[in-house]
């Protein structure tokens, strides 16, 4: 393995544990109906992978941090397959958008 694509699974396995701890901190939003719908920055990581490494190291960054997730849910998994196709489309997208716009 290169030096290069060890580094690039270490930064996204830390990336992916550092959205679950941030997943973990949520605020629930005011004035909206539906009490299960809460705030959390989880998302900025993945980001951030996908901005360093390529859409492909954010959309692992969503999974690991949802497969972290898995063991402390009580949505028996569904929240987290919902967070993790939402989180892996917005990863992709903003990924390859500043892959081709890289300003």
């Amino acid at each position: 393995m290169k030096k290069e694509t060890v580094r690039k699974i270490c930064s996204v396995s830390i990336l992916g544990a550092a959205g679950f701890i941030l997943m973990l901190l949520e605020f629930p939003m005011p004035f909206i109906i539906p009490s299960f719908i809460k705030f959390d920055f989880s998302e900025l990581p993945a980001l951030i992978a996908a901005f360093c490494f390529g859409p492909i190291s954010g959309i692992g960054v969503c999974l690991i941090k949802n497969l972290l997730h898995l063991f402390v849910t009580t949505s028996a998994g569904v929240g987290e397959l919902s967070n993790f196709i939402l989180g892996a489309v917005f990863s992709l997208v903003c990924g390859l958008v500043y892959k081709k716009n890289h300003t």
